[in-house]
Parts: structure tokens; sequence; C-alpha cells
């Protein structure tokens, strides 16, 4: 159930689903078609129990605007929500950011594309950040330490100091 406020939909959660796209139907072999692009501020994470399923799963708490891309005629393009789930993926990582951020909104843009899978599901999602992160993943950080290991050995001259595996 959607209320109209102007031409944005607003929906208790937003996902791929409640904008109502339909991946399966937007599969083009060997294209990624971008159907959504979903941006706002994540706040924080809440833990959601599902009893029938006796299952938790973390939704992403914050201000979430979403476009459907491929929408079909008469069907609602511009969506707003508290609540975002994002396909798994992209879901875990945007997690992690929150997580990081030390109580700092994380501001963040995605376009969602689908492409051919050899997966049951026959598709994946493939997801592109249209804004730098303001919250540094903690891999940047070790990216940073591995670079300067790297640049200090070519600096000096030595080769590495990796033991060399058993033939």
């Amino acid at each position: 159930m959607s209320v109209q406020n102007t031409d944005i939909s607003i929906v208790s959660k937003m996902s791929i689903k409640t904008l109502g796209i339909n991946p399966r139907a937007h599969v083009v072999p060997g294209i990624n078609v971008v159907v959504a692009r979903i941006y706002g501020y994540a706040k924080s994470i809440k833990v959601v129990e599902d009893k029938e399923k006796g299952e938790s799963f973390d939704s992403i708490i914050g201000q979430f605007r979403g476009e459907n891309l491929v929408p079909r005629e008469g069907q609602d393009q511009m969506f707003e929500s508290s609540v975002l789930y994002l396909p798994t993926a992209l879901h875990g990582l945007l997690i992690e950011s929150v997580r990081a951020s030390e109580g700092a909104d994380v501001e963040f843009a995605l376009e969602i594309s689908v492409q051919e899978a050899s997966s049951k599901a026959g598709f994946a999602y493939v997801g592109r950040s249209i804004l730098p992160s303001k919250v540094k993943s903690p891999l940047e950080g070790l990216t940073a330490i591995v670079q300067k290991h790297i640049n200090a050995k070519i600096l000096d001259g030595s080769k590495s100091n990796t033991p060399a595996l058993p033939a």
C-alpha cells in the first residue's frame, strides 16, 4: 500500500519489489540493464525477527528515495521510505558502512542493474555507486597499508620476502 505525496509514493519499506520491478523481465543477454536508482541517508540498523520462519535479518533505517527506471505504463516511479532492503551483496556493504560510521549518517546513491547469470534465478544484481562514499571502508585502510608496503619494497629494490611454495 502506498500513500501519494505529489509524485512520490510513500511506502512502509523499500526494496526492488516494492519499487514494482520484476528483475527477470529486464534480463538481456550480455547487457547490464539499469532498473533502479536508490539513494538516501542510512542512520542505523534494526534487527527484525520473522517469527513464522524463526529467522532474523537486518533492516536499514534512515531516509531513502527510490526510482523505478523501468516502469510500466501507469506505474509509480518515485518512492520514499524510512526502511530499506537492498539486494544481498549491496545490503551487506551498506550495513557495514553504517556500523563503521560511528553514529553519523551514511549518504549513498546507487544504480542497480540486472544481468543474466547462471544462478537458479537466472539473473544477478549489479550495483554501482554514483556518489563517493563519505564513510571509508575498513578495506581502504588496509589497501593503503598494503600499497605502502609494496612501494617500500620497490624503493629499496628488494624482492618479495614471501617464502616459495614447495614444489
